[in-house]
């Protein structure tokens, strides 16, 4: 993909173009030439590839792909190619390709551009070829992490269930359910600091709670056979 230009007086991080004239020519071009698949392929797909492996984005076979803007297991976000504009039905976001360029740089860099911003972002990105570092380098940087969303989430559904058995399962032990707990505490605390990986973290609560429950029957048998 080309470089783009960075503006010195934008802050870092922004991904938008700061001090830009947007003629009704630039916008006119990004509105008729730049599609919500070409957005898609060209700037979403190299940041949230790995979001997309059980769903893959093939616009000639499918128009509904999973939303890049919220995290879901089902596709909700549908493309409407004869007005170049997308709907996702989860998160009830939508619009044209700029629009989806301001979701989506908000999503990554925390900072909404402005829409001459975005048109300025695309005009020069597709139609002149240039890219805007600032953009680059924070979607890097959130691409370095461990987790991506859908790891966390994943992740949170196995804890959610995790932590229901283990409050009202009435035959486990109080200082077993204790230690899987401050376990659990534990594990939250490296995940937010993104220091274990979600699917790790997962594999170490199962063998943890293996280990135990074998650990107690074993205990139970030997009671019994004391018996």
């Amino acid at each position: 993909m080309a470089k783009f230009i960075k503006d010195d007086k934008q802050p870092t991080g922004t991904g938008t173009i700061k001090s830009v004239t947007i003629s009704k020519e630039m916008a006119a071009e990004v509105s008729n030439k730049i599609t919500i698949p070409m957005y898609f392929y060209n700037v979403i797909l190299p940041q949230m590839g790995s979001y997309y492996d059980n769903y893959p984005v093939d616009f000639d076979q499918k128009i509904v792909v999973c939303c890049p803007l919220h995290d879901e297991d089902t596709p909700s976000c549908r493309y409407y190619e004869s007005t170049n504009s997308f709907y996702c039905f989860g998160c009830q976001k939508g619009g044209d390709v700029v629009q989806l360029h301001r979701y989506f740089a908000e999503k990554m860099n925390g900072t909404m551009p402005d829409r001459d911003e975005a048109i300025a972002f695309l005009y020069n990105y597709f139609i002149k070829g240039r890219e805007s570092e600032s953009f680059i380098q924070v979607t890097q940087i959130a691409q370095e992490k461990l987790n991506t969303d859908k790891d966390i989430v994943k992740f949170n559904f196995y804890r959610y269930n995790l932590e229901q058995s283990i409050s009202f399962d009435n035959t486990l032990k109080q200082e077993i359910k204790e230690q899987l707990w401050s376990l659990l505490d534990n594990i939250d605390l490296l995940l937010s600091l993104d220091k274990i990986k979600a699917v790790e973290a997962e594999k170490l609560l199962k063998d943890k709670v293996k280990e135990l429950i074998t650990f107690d029957s074993n205990i139970k048998k030997i009671k019994y056979k004391g018996d």
